[in-house]
């Protein structure tokens, strides 16, 4: 166990191999709170499974991730929202969305287990979104906005607030890529 914000988290484990061809590798350690409801292995396959998918970022043949034991440039945490609140500082989550400051990728478990009401599609597929987007700012991606009615959605688009007439989407657009 290790402390965040006053809170136990568990560190994960475990390394995988690097996920993509070329570009910067950011190596990533998972962090999950103590006691909010989540299965811990299940929900960090889920970061490892998205960041690997050939439909993700590494597409590009840019960027590559991988996740460390130690010596990572990106902690990834799944906490609940008042902690949440805490590690996006100065950022106002006000409890209910993700966010990445610095160096610190951190997944909102009230989004995690119970997505948004707008989202249509299975909660697995708003995870992959919510990864993407969160793990797109890690790489330097700004918010995108709805193209168009009927369109999808570019991943970096704030989706969690709304789809402006664009269809959910969890994947990052050919425009996108870095």
């Amino acid at each position: 166990m290790i402390e965040f914000a006053g809170k136990e988290f568990f560190k994960m484990s475990g390394e995988t191999e690097i996920f993509g061809d070329d570009g910067p590798l950011f190596q990533y350690t998972v962090y999950i709170q103590n006691g909010i409801g989540v299965d811990r292995k299940r929900a960090t396959r889920r970061i490892d499974v998205t960041l690997a998918d050939p439909r993700s970022w590494i597409r590009s043949g840019n960027v590559r991730f991988q996740r460390v034991d130690e010596g990572a440039d990106t902690d990834c945490f799944i906490a609940g929202p008042n902690v949440v609140d805490i590690l996006c500082a100065p950022l106002k989550t006000e409890g209910k969305v993700s966010c990445c400051m610095g160096r610190n990728v951190v997944l909102n478990v009230l989004r995690w287990m119970n997505a948004v009401p707008h989202w249509t599609g299975s909660l697995n597929t708003y995870r992959q979104m919510v990864i993407n987007h969160e793990f797109g700012h890690r790489i330097g991606r700004g918010h995108g906005y709805c193209p168009g009615p009927g369109k999808l959605a570019p991943v970096m688009q704030q989706q969690t607030y709304g789809l402006q007439g664009c269809r959910e989407n969890s994947w990052p657009l050919d425009s996108e890529l870095p």
